[in-house]
């Protein structure tokens, strides 16, 4: 991007962006769109075996007969195992968020990206709406690294 690149907002519902050089080129976001959209189809199936892994388990401990010296479903899932699974789900979910919102994210730089070509200006709320996803896209980053860390800290704790 440009060092020389301003932005005004004059209060008339628009933004006034001196140089189109103030959105990526339209190739970054397009790659960074078929990159999540890559990783969001392997998110669906991970999160595919993960439901037909939790089903088997459920019909396992259906089917477990019932003897005197053991519960139901003891020794097929112990608490750490479980903890495990709802640790690892909520990570993956919470990339699944950040991957769609980082699509919306794309689509408006790219729609900003056109309009500024085309030598329009870019609508206030377009602009807002661009950078707010941006913030929301950066939260759930973080979150995610949350999860990494917590997943991390459980397991050496388990070991």
């Amino acid at each position: 991007m440009s060092s020389n690149v301003t932005v005004s907002f004059p209060g008339d519902g628009f933004v006034n962006v001196s140089s189109v050089n103030a959105f990526p080129p339209i190739w970054g976001p397009a790659a960074s769109m078929a990159n999540s959209g890559f990783y969001l189809c392997l998110f669906i199936i991970y999160f595919i075996c993960f439901g037909l892994l939790l089903s088997l388990i459920r019909n396992r401990i259906k089917h477990q007969h019932v003897s005197s010296e053991k519960k139901v479903g003891e020794g097929i899932m112990k608490r750490n195992h479980i903890i495990m699974f709802l640790l690892a789900g909520s990570m993956v979910a919470i990339q699944c968020i950040n991957l769609l919102i980082r699509i919306v994210n794309d689509i408006l730089f790219i729609r900003a990206r056109i309009i500024v070509e085309r030598g329009e200006r870019v609508s206030y709320s377009h602009y807002m709406a661009i950078w707010v996803t941006a913030g929301f896209s950066s939260f759930f980053m973080f979150l995610n690294f949350i999860m990494l860390f917590v997943i991390l800290f459980f397991v050496q704790m388990v070991l």
